[in-house]
């Protein structure tokens, strides 16, 4: 008889700033993400996270900081995207911003580049 191993979860973060601009973190690996604002770059980070899911074959947990706050969220390989738990710590925000929602099919992005310091 032989048992099936199915590889760990990838590691996700997301950090997103006001300007658009941030990073998708998959097992230590970054992609930079370039969006004209914050709302835009959530729907490409959710895009990428989705790719990951369905490369990976099952939902991935990742830690999104952004202008907003901090959300713990599973995306699914089909896009669908929702709270990983709920957080009780009043500083923090529970619900899950626009942006965040189901993503559609990944479209490449523009060319990306750091930001300025």
């Amino acid at each position: 008889m032989t048992a099936t191993v199915s590889a760990p979860a990838p590691v996700c973060a997301v950090f997103l700033r006001s300007s658009g601009t941030g990073e998708v973190l998959i097992n230590r690996k970054a992609t930079l993400i370039s969006c004209v604002d914050v709302a835009t770059a959530r729907r490409r980070a959710m895009e990428i996270l989705s790719e990951a899911a369905r490369e990976h074959g099952s939902a991935l947990t990742a830690v999104c900081s952004d202008p907003e706050g901090l959300y713990r969220l599973t995306i699914d390989p089909d896009g669908r995207v929702s709270e990983a738990e709920r957080d009780s710590h009043p500083a923090r925000k529970t619900s899950i911003p626009p942006g965040y929602a189901t993503v559609r099919a990944h479209t490449p992005p523009p060319a990306l580049r750091r930001p300025a310091p």
